[in-house]
């Protein structure tokens, strides 16, 4: 026995959710201003050249005497919304919006041979300058990217059906993994392309000049 069409209608009308539109995603980027950290120990700046990926050309260049780490951090929240349907104990759920926030902060180490307002100083710091700036350029090219990322994978797939309120949870841990592993792609590409572009300015000819940048000073 087939339902008359009004009843049809209804329950069409129960079983089916809003249809679904990408959500919205913002991005953030917080921009820290190099720590500078002067009068570092041998010691200590040759464990660091150790954990830099860096060339040291087979320490043919021992006057220079920086070494920046940049560190990138990337969370995320997602705002869903839910229209519950009490009678029969589901919910319409869909990712409302994103927020996507990329922090860069950039620690600059320099040995205690470059005593600070020297020339030795000087030209170390603009050089280490150019790895900070180096970073901050990969970030500005990549945000247009992880924004077409996120949007991608918060994409609504289908046409949207109601689940039963006890899955809630389980759908929004779903939509944060598929965010998280198209961070996680993003990010190391951007990864790559950073240490494209720092390897360009840490040549050996930019060593060599950084050697012989301050003839009037000893090392």
């Amino acid at each position: 026995m087939g339902l008359p069409l009004a009843a049809g209608r209804m329950f069409a009308g129960i079983f089916s959710c809003t249809q679904p539109h990408a959500p919205h995603v913002a991005l953030i980027f917080n921009n820290n201003p190099p720590q500078i950290r002067v009068a570092q120990s041998a010691a200590r700046m040759a464990a660091l050249r150790k954990k830099s990926a860096s060339p040291n050309y087979g320490g043919e260049f021992p006057n220079v005497e920086g070494i920046t780490n940049g560190t990138f951090n990337i969370k995320y929240d997602l705002n869903f919304t839910a229209v519950e349907q009490m009678v029969f104990h589901t919910a319409c759920v869909q990712t409302k919006d994103a927020r996507i926030t990329i922090t860069y902060t950039p620690v600059i180490y320099i040995s205690k041979k470059a005593v600070p307002g020297t020339c030795m100083y000087k030209e170390t710091m603009a050089h280490e300058m150019r790895h900070v700036g180096a970073d901050v350029g990969t970030v500005d090219t990549y945000l247009p990217l992880i924004k077409s990322a996120a949007t991608s994978a918060l994409m609504p797939q289908h046409d949207p059906r109601p689940i039963k309120q006890s899955q809630i949870k389980d759908y929004q841990a779903s939509e944060s993994k598929k965010l998280s592993q198209a961070m996680d792609k993003v990010t190391a590409a951007l990864q790559r392309t950073r240490q494209i572009r720092q390897m360009k300015i840490d040549t050996r000819q930019e060593y060599e000049r950084l050697s012989h940048a301050c003839p009037n000073e000893a090392h």
